[in-house]
């Protein structure tokens, strides 16, 4: 992997310019030790669930005065995945349909997101099924 980053001229996946997937610059969270990418055409960095259990869709991500907030949509309907042995939700897996993503944007700080999230496509074109991305954990 680091061989893959040396050949492509690209800092670690990490760093402010080092995602290959993308054409913009990151921004450095330095409490956090991490960068979010305000590119709204890369769906690797689109979902993020906050501490609060809301999924959101990240729109945007802004740094004033050595503060970061993090722009988003929550979807308003999320439903367990399984309910046996034990509901999905416990941890952390989920079902959301994206034509229940709200219109109002919410704003919360990198302190108040609990971990990004893959969207697995399901049969239909807006359900989703959305699974914790463990190294992102907090």
């Amino acid at each position: 992997m680091y061989f893959d980053n040396f050949l492509l001229g690209v800092a670690y996946f990490n760093a402010k310019e080092g995602c290959t997937k993308c054409t913009c610059e990151g921004v450095y969270d330095y409490d956090g030790r991490y960068v979010i990418f305000n590119d709204t055409n890369a769906p690797a960095n689109e979902w993020f669930m906050n501490k609060k259990n809301q999924v959101v869709k990240f729109i945007k991500a802004s740094e004033h005065d050595n503060n970061i907030s993090v722009f988003g949509q929550e979807i308003t309907n999320v439903t367990d995945f399984f309910v046996s042995p034990f509901p999905s939700r416990t941890i952390n897996i989920c079902l959301g349909d994206i034509t229940y993503l709200s219109c109002y944007e919410i704003v919360t700080s990198p302190d108040n997101i609990k971990c990004k999230l893959v969207a697995y496509g399901i049969d239909t074109n807006s359900e989703y099924l959305f699974i914790p991305l463990l190294h992102t954990l907090s």
